[in-house]
């Protein structure tokens, strides 16, 4: 196996340069609370080797790992204990990772001088799972017709797929989100940001909603830096890469509501329709009374609403009703009107 260490230091903890099965995991319980390893320079992998970590804390402080990206290509492999801290754009893993044993974990990737980390969160199903990141193009550019502009930089490849969780992106300004989101002409462009998903014919988009603060640094998500993360655990299995997308935008007055709701059971328009409101998982939905009586309230619709007041079970009397439509959350009102509910 080639290896450039060039000053790789190692304290209390044990490397296992092989292939890994789970059973070298119940080695990892014997290790002392305070062991860590820290890496001072740069680390190659060759091909079909695999480090496993089972260090307590992994520390990056100068340096990468390279690992070989091919489709036998080299790991590195973190134990179920295993954190690492201080990873940047000048020490990270450059190659593919693998986690074992842990429901959470960020993944400390990068590739060309770009650090950039992505989160898998309630893993179950698996018992690992492994993900490189490219910073190139993808060598398909063919999407499904809700995407408008497939993010033309960067990706990252899944390379154990198995198991289900939810997944978090993230950008920083190496991803130039600024220039990407011109492509579109909405005023509020992180609100058309999602998660696309390669099946292996094409990219599809994956309902995501965009986080507070960033996955590392912890700033306010911008334009500069952010997060996005998936509504829903991804059964990883169906995808081959994950990128950042845009939807296409949405002129408000092109939103279809349904104007008359009958939930009488015959499957006609049984229910409240807003058809694509699916896009806009933070929208706030309101629906008022002729009094002025709030009847509805949900931020994050599913089209699921026939005729009952709030939560309960109760059905509200036919009549004319008002809506307000907030789509992006923001307090500005994207349309607004009436339908009728009859039975």
């Amino acid at each position: 196996m080639k290896q450039n260490l060039k000053g790789f230091c190692v304290s209390l903890c044990y490397l296992f340069f092989s292939s890994i099965n789970l059973a070298a995991q119940e080695y990892v319980r014997a290790l002392p609370s305070n062991s860590n390893a820290a890496l001072y320079g740069n680390l190659y992998i060759a091909q079909q080797s695999e480090m496993y970590v089972a260090a307590n804390q992994f520390l990056f402080r100068s340096g990468n790992i390279f690992t070989d990206k091919s489709i036998m290509g080299g790991t590195i492999s973190f134990s179920p204990r295993t954190q690492w801290r201080d990873a940047d754009q000048n020490s990270h893993v450059n190659g593919n990772i693998k986690v074992y044993g842990q429901r959470d974990f960020v993944f400390p990737s990068g590739n060309q001088n770009v650090f950039q980390p992505l989160m898998v969160q309630q893993l179950t199903g698996t018992d690992f799972i492994e993900f490189s990141y490219h910073h190139k193009t993808h060598e398909s550019n063919s999407t499904s017709a809700k995407i408008a502009v497939l993010h033309p930089e960067h990706f990252w490849e899944i390379r154990t797929r198995s198991g289900s969780g939810y997944l978090t992106l993230s950008w920083n300004h190496w991803s130039d989100l600024t220039n990407f989101v011109r492509k579109t002409s909405s005023l509020n462009p992180l609100n058309l940001l999602a998660i696309a998903g390669f099946n292996g014919t094409e990219w599809v988009a994956i309902a995501s909603k965009l986080e507070e603060n960033g996955l590392v640094d912890k700033t306010p998500s911008s334009l500069l830096s952010g997060a996005i993360t998936s509504s829903a655990p991804i059964d990883f299995e169906n995808f081959k890469a994950f990128a950042l997308m845009l939807f296409p935008p949405r002129l408000s007055d092109e939103l279809k509501v349904t104007e008359a709701v009958t939930p009488n059971g015959d499957g006609i328009n049984d229910y409240w329709v807003i058809e694509d409101i699916e896009n806009y998982p933070n929208a706030q939905i309101h629906v008022y009374n002729r009094l002025g009586r709030e009847v509805l309230s949900a931020r994050g619709y599913n089209n699921d609403w026939g005729g009952h007041y709030q939560e309960f079970k109760e059905l509200l009397p036919e009549a004319p009703y008002f809506y307000i439509i907030d789509l992006d959350n923001n307090g500005t009102v994207d349309k607004q009107g009436w339908f009728m509910l009859s039975y």
